[in-house]
C-alpha cells in the first residue's frame, strides 16, 4: 500500500517539474491587444505560430496568430518612395570601379567616400556628376574598401569592395 503512495507521489513530483519546464501555453510575442466591435471581439497577439485557418463568406480568420508583415507604400505625400538604385562594377576591381546610378535617379547633392579598412578615407568626390562614375583604383593597395553613397550627409547605400 505504501509503494502505491509513493509512486503516486512521485508521479505528480514529475507532472509538477516538468510541466513548469516546458511553459505550455506559455511564449513571448512582440505584441498583442483585444479588439471589438459590432460584430464581436477577439483578442491577438503577434508573434506565435500559426496552426489553423477558417473561411468563411464574410472574410478569413488564422488562429494561433503569426500574422505576416506586409510592406505596404503609404498615401501620404510626405513619403516619397525610395529607390536605391546604384551599382558598382566590376567588383573585385583592380584599376578602375564604376558607380552606376539609374537614369531616372537624380544626382543633386549626391557624393561618394571610398574607405580602406581602417577607416580612412581613399576617394570622395562630390558632387557626382554623371551616371556612370569612374573611380580610380589602380594605385591603391590591394585590401577591402567600403564604398558609401550619400546624398545631404545621409548614406543611401554602401558597398563591400575588394581590390585586387
Amino acid at each position: 500500500m505504501t509503494d502505491f503512495y509513493f509512486r503516486k507521489a512521485f508521479l505528480v513530483l514529475v507532472f509538477i517539474t516538468t510541466s513548469a519546464w516546458t511553459y505550455s501555453q506559455n511564449n513571448i510575442t512582440a505584441s498583442g491587444s483585444q479588439a471589438s466591435g459590432s460584430g464581436g471581439s477577439s483578442s491577438y497577439s503577434v508573434g506565435q505560430v500559426v496552426y489553423n485557418m477558417q473561411s468563411g463568406s464574410d472574410g478569413s480568420i488564422i488562429q494561433g496568430v503569426q500574422q505576416p508583415f506586409e510592406i505596404m507604400a503609404l498615401a501620404n505625400p510626405d513619403f516619397q518612395p525610395i529607390n536605391l538604385v546604384f551599382k558598382v562594377s566590376p567588383n573585385p576591381a583592380s584599376e578602375m570601379l564604376y558607380l552606376t546610378s539609374d537614369e531616372n535617379f537624380d544626382l543633386t547633392n549626391v557624393n561618394y567616400a571610398l574607405f580602406d579598412s581602417t577607416g580612412k578615407i581613399s576617394r570622395q568626390k562630390a558632387p557626382v556628376s554623371q551616371k556612370t562614375e569612374p573611380i580610380q583604383m589602380d594605385n591603391l593597395p590591394q585590401g577591402f574598401y567600403i564604398l558609401t553613397v550619400s546624398r545631404n550627409n545621409k548614406i543611401l547605400k554602401s558597398f563591400k569592395i575588394i581590390k585586387r
